[in-house]
């Protein structure tokens, strides 16, 4: 999953002190948490009305 990925990469991108890949990998982490949330949601939803 990319979250985890990404939970790999920040501290490497941090003791390199490079901000714009931390804010890149910050904004990958987040959009991926908010789809895999909507998905989560959605199949709830479904489940809700079967």
């Amino acid at each position: 999953m990319v979250t985890a990925t990404m939970d790999e990469v920040l501290p490497v991108l941090n003791r390199a002190d490079d901000e714009l890949g931390v804010s890149l990998a910050l904004a990958l982490r987040s959009m991926s948490l908010s789809l895999f949330m909507w998905g989560e949601v959605r199949t709830s939803f479904a489940d809700a009305r079967a």
